[in-house]
């Protein structure tokens, strides 16, 4: 039996995050080779309208600390929504002060992809190429995947993308390094995670 020694708990918006992020983020874990075996707790989800709310976000990031401490070993709050059209810094600048008031023993953070979750899947693409259709084949690949989101899955996926069915599989397919590689908020992701596993 593998041995635990880092814990995310993860607060999400939707239920394609809910079934993949598990998913996810061991891939992300596992392929940074940040060492030793990590859990990831049944997610805490929440609609994006409450979680922007200072009293409902809060009481959600309480609620995982106390699932938390539960566990022995060194764990992450992880607050996950899309940011749309807003911007991340100015997101996280406005709720960090939210979370960090909350009396818990796990680090806590933000990731917030710039358009939608399904943004760091198409960065990492190449994971899953052979899924997408003709009309992806002629498309230029000198874009910028933290503006695509569900929209650009549902153009160019060979059947009918839905988040609750197709997420959490490409989450097992979706390339780690390119998705570092080409997304700003993924990238930080991987950082967020970094520090976990020196703690």
């Amino acid at each position: 039996m593998a041995i635990v020694s880092h814990i995310i708990i993860p607060i999400v918006e939707g239920h394609g995050e809910f079934e993949g992020v598990r998913v996810l983020l061991q891939r992300l874990w596992y392929e940074l080779q940040l060492g030793g075996y990590l859990e990831v707790e049944r997610p805490i989800r929440r609609p994006k309208g409450k979680l922007r709310k200072e009293d409902e976000l809060v009481r959600a990031v309480e609620f995982a600390g106390l699932r938390a401490r539960q566990s022995e070993h060194v764990g992450l709050i992880l607050i996950m929504f899309d940011a749309d059209d807003a911007c991340p810094v100015e997101l996280v600048a406005e709720s960090q002060p939210w979370v960090d008031n909350v009396a818990t023993d796990q680090l806590k953070t933000f990731a917030l992809p710039k358009i939608e979750v399904e943004s760091w899947l198409i960065a990492g693409r190449s994971g899953f190429e052979e899924l997408l259709n003709e009309e992806y084949q002629d498309l230029q690949n000198d874009f910028d995947p933290d503006t695509k989101g569900k929209g650009w899955l549902k153009r160019y996926y060979k059947s009918n993308y839905s988040e609750t069915v197709d997420f959490p599989g490409l989450c097992s397919r979706y390339s780690v390094t390119d998705a570092r590689e080409q997304s700003r908020s993924f990238k930080k992701l991987c950082k967020e995670c970094e520090i976990l596993s020196q703690n």
